[in-house]
């Protein structure tokens, strides 16, 4: 079965994923905390974007020791 983020609420859907990742400054970050406290919906999509967040640190710390890994992905990003 496909999973999607709900439709939870649209204007926090980008926060979400820059809450995730640790990209939003304090007042924002704040705001979106009492808000995922409050929205079940939200508090759902959160939890779903955790295992992207652990992959993304999983590879920031292999790049950071691995300079043919590193080398091959620079060459993904042109």
């Amino acid at each position: 079965m496909e999973k999607h983020m709900s439709r939870g609420c649209d204007q926090w859907r980008g926060d979400l994923g820059a809450y995730v990742i640790g990209a939003l400054d304090g007042d924002e970050c704040g705001a979106l905390e009492r808000h995922l406290a409050a929205c079940p919906a939200c508090r759902t999509d959160y939890k779903s974007l955790l295992p992207v967040r652990d992959v993304l640190a999983r590879t920031r710390r292999h790049l950071a020791t691995c300079w043919a890994c590193r080398l091959n992905y620079a060459d993904l990003l042109h």
